[in-house]
């Protein structure tokens, strides 16, 4: 599925509601935090093209892969 920031933001928010988690429990010091990171880091990493879409896939949910992860990679990977 292609997402933008906004929707790439709102799956984390709800993986981790649905896991229990808080950006504390994952290593960052408040929710504003956690937002930079996932909405400019994260995604600077990941939007090769820099056209602001990449491709989401939900993963297994199990211990070793909890619902606040997921795949992402940008929607034109194939083309890099």
């Amino acid at each position: 599925m292609e997402v933008d920031r906004e929707a790439w933001w709102e799956r984390t928010v709800e993986g981790t509601e649905f896991e229990g988690v808080t950006a504390v429990d994952l290593g960052f010091d408040s929710e504003d935090a956690l937002y930079e990171f996932v909405t400019v880091a994260q995604w600077a990493e990941l939007d090769k093209n820099g056209d602001g879409l990449l491709c989401m896939k939900d993963g297994p949910n199990t211990p070793g892969f909890p619902d606040y992860l997921f795949i992402g990679v940008d929607n034109n990977a194939r083309k890099h």
